[in-house]
């Protein structure tokens, strides 16, 4: 049933008008760096189906889980599954990074929104006591990184979709004075050379989001404090492939009240049918 369904999901994203974009990312089998399997899913960011995933123990080769991993799942579905992939999605992981760039450089490496804002709210934590009026702006940066609305690409002028903040508004904010220390203790993390080159990767504002709920359906198969060997993962993984992929198209039926760690504060989010498991 597998074979399948990875068959026919393949000869969907290839047979279809739009490019094919994936997002990839690992899980590995326990927590902390005593790791023994990582598993690598692909899935295909139109559908946010699964289509394909590779499980490395520890001991089948040398270097890192993770990397070989994708490596090995990037290359069969190029070589052998003939995926003509424009653009991958990942988190910002160093070995993948040059993987990706020396042997596939015509794919888009596209790197995780979530991760990069997320890597930028731990520098800006860093003004919270000695800079408090920038740290103030941190949400907002994440949200926006600086007050420019309007600029040149390629000739082209480009501009937000929001609308204008009115005169009320720009009198109302807390700006930063352009001599201060805070100014520059915080132009110097906007400004940082390494992250201004991983924002080239982040053009497209793609995320894992959907990988990363997907992982927590392996959990319900795979929990993480349990020991399973090769053909268990193996299989458990099928399984809970197949119970994603079948509950990708769920019906939203209205909004619950959460709270949310990284920005400290209750949001609201999208409630869903409950899946089937049939």
């Amino acid at each position: 049933m597998w074979r399948e369904h990875r068959k026919d999901n393949l000869n969907e994203i290839k047979n279809s008008e739009t490019n094919i974009w994936l997002a990839g990312d690992g899980q590995f089998d326990s927590p902390g760096f005593c790791a023994k399997y990582c598993t690598y899913s692909v899935m295909d960011l139109h559908s946010s189906k699964i289509i394909d995933f590779n499980l490395v123990q520890k001991g089948m080769g040398s270097g890192d889980l993770e990397r070989k991993a994708c490596e090995s799942l990037i290359d069969k579905l190029i070589e052998e599954e003939n995926c003509n992939i424009k653009l991958f999605l990942t988190d910002r992981h160093r070995g993948i990074r040059y993987f990706l760039r020396t042997k596939y450089p015509q794919i888009e490496h596209e790197f995780d929104v979530w991760h990069l804002s997320k890597s930028l709210s731990k520098r800006l934590k860093g003004l919270d006591k000695k800079y408090p009026d920038a740290y103030l702006w941190k949400t907002s940066i994440n949200n926006h990184l600086c007050n420019v609305h309007e600029w040149e690409d390629n000739g082209k002028t480009k501009k937000c979709e929001h609308e204008k903040l009115n005169d009320e508004d720009l009198k109302k904010k807390l700006w930063i004075h352009p001599n201060s220390e805070s100014y520059f203790a915080l132009k110097k993390i906007i400004m940082a050379k390494d992250l201004l080159k991983d924002l080239q990767h982040a053009k497209h504002f793609v995320h894992t989001g959907r990988l990363e709920s997907y992982h927590n359906v392996r959990l319900k198969y795979m929990p993480k404090r349990i020991h399973l060997k090769f053909n268990g993962m193996y299989l458990r993984s099928i399984i809970a492939i197949l119970d994603h992929n079948y509950n990708v198209n769920k019906t939203l039926i209205g909004d619950k009240l959460v709270f949310s760690k990284p920005i400290g504060r209750y949001t609201l989010k999208n409630r869903y049918k409950n899946p089937s498991n049939n």
